[in-house]
Order: C-alpha cells, then structure tokens, then sequence
C-alpha cells in the first residue's frame, strides 16, 4: 500500500492495555504508512487513563491526549481535581470523550450528567474542544451542549452513529463529525451516508483502536496503520482521491485539536 500523506488519528487508546506488549511497533507501523500524528483519548480505562495519555504524549512528539471520563465511568466515585489539574498540559489537546451512553447502562442518566457537564465547563475553562461519546443518545448530547456556548471551543462526536440530518444540526454548534473503521462494514450504509454528505471541512477520521477495526481486520485489535482501509473506504464514497481526502481532514484535525504542521 502507498504511503499516505498527513494522516491523523484523531482519536485512539494508546495507553490501553491491548498495546502493552508493542506499543512502539503499533506506532512505527502508522507512521511508516503515513499517520503523522496522534489524538490519544485518556478516558474509556476509568479516570487514571487520562494521566497514562499525557504521560505518553510527554513521551512521543507526534502523540497528544485528551483527558476526561467516560461516560460508562461516571458510577464510581473520583477526585474533581484530577482534570482540571491535566487539562491545562501543552499536549492536552481535548476534553472527552464524555457525553451519554444508554446502551451499556453502566451509570445512571443522572451520574453520566454530572460528569458531562464537569467536562463540558472544563472545556470552555481552558478553551478547548471537546470529544463526545454518543451511544443511543444523540438527541440528549445535543440538547445538553446547547446549554453552553460550546461553538465557542468546538468538538467532535466520534464514532458517529447518527443521520446525515443530525450531522448537519452539530455544525450549527461548530462541531466535527469522525468516522471510524465501521464505513467499511458491509451493512454500515447509514455510515457511508454521512461520510459521502457532509462538508469536507466537518469530518475527521479516527480508529478508536484498539476497538472497531475495518475490513478486512473485523474483529481483531485495531490500530492505527488501519485506518488506511477507512480513508480508502471514505475517498470511494466520496469521488475523491485518498491523497485529498487525507490531506483535508488532517487539516481539519489540526484546526479543531491546535496541533501544529506535520
């Protein structure tokens, strides 16, 4: 496969402990494919995952984190102090993931809330972006971010699982649409929609690895070299090529995370 240019990762879980036995190869296989930067997402392993992204991206230049909790954390008690102590760190690009999950049930709608909002005042605190995990629950994620002048910082939802109607309602918010390995799942054709319909300059390309890995590596640990896969699936849906479409939502990351040029 060519090598692509300026490919960015904009959101995976580096630290997680599916890449403990070869975290270093896991990134040297992207970047040799062309990925040249990196959006860890500290949240999704309990709070303590937002310290191990930081102390990561302390630790590669081309690495940067986000720090929250997610929202299938939100039932266990945890310090407050703890991000608004790390969001603040050079390499601390984003807030989040944070938002609503009503799918796996594991913290009440109440509990979620509360650390939903912490993370969304955060956000606008230290004017940065923030990254929302949205299962089952577009419609509530919307409605409580329009509370607050998020605009002001902007976001991404990730992982985007809704209509092409509700992507065109989150740019009115000055937020991103991500799409990840599922584009290229024979029956995600809702997926291929949004991808084909947005505005070029809305949409992100992420892997969430090590989870939702593209065709042909379903169901095996995903990593970063794979989205590769994604941005062939995407230029094809899109009448583009690989190069331009890689090109434009590296830019689009780099915007919406301040990361600096390639």
């Amino acid at each position: 496969m060519n090598s692509l240019p300026c490919l960015i990762d904009s959101h995976t879980h580096l630290t997680a402990k599916e890449f403990d036995a070869d975290r270093q190869q896991v990134l040297d296989r992207a970047r040799a494919l062309g990925v040249t930067c990196f959006v860890s997402v500290g949240a999704g392993y309990g709070i303590e995952s937002a310290s191990a992204a930081v102390k990561l991206a302390e630790q590669q230049t081309d690495v940067y984190a986000s720090v929250g909790l997610h929202p299938n954390d939100a039932a266990a008690a945890f310090d407050d102090s703890l991000l608004p102590a790390l969001a603040t760190h050079s390499k601390v690009v984003a807030i989040g993931e944070t938002g609503f999950d009503f799918y796996w049930k594991h913290a009440t709608k109440e509990q979620q809330e509360r650390w939903f909002r912490h993370q969304v005042e955060l956000a606008l605190s230290v004017r940065k972006p923030i990254i929302i995990h949205s299962r089952e629950a577009g419609l509530e994620c919307l409605a409580l971010l329009k509370e607050y002048p998020v605009h002001e910082v902007g976001g991404v939802f990730h992982c985007f699982a809704e209509d092409l109607e509700f992507a065109k309602r989150l740019r009115d918010i000055n937020f991103s649409i991500s799409i990840p390995g599922t584009v290229t799942f024979k029956k995600a054709d809702n997926v291929r929609t949004v991808a084909e319909g947005i505005p070029l300059d809305q949409l992100l390309i992420e892997t969430d690895a090590p989870f939702l890995a593209p065709e042909p590596f379903r169901g095996k640990r995903n990593e970063s070299s794979y989205m590769t896969h994604t941005a062939e699936r995407i230029a094809a849906v899109r009448n583009i090529s690989v190069a331009e479409l890689a090109a434009a939502t590296a830019e689009n990351a780099r915007k919406l995370f301040n990361l600096p040029q390639s």
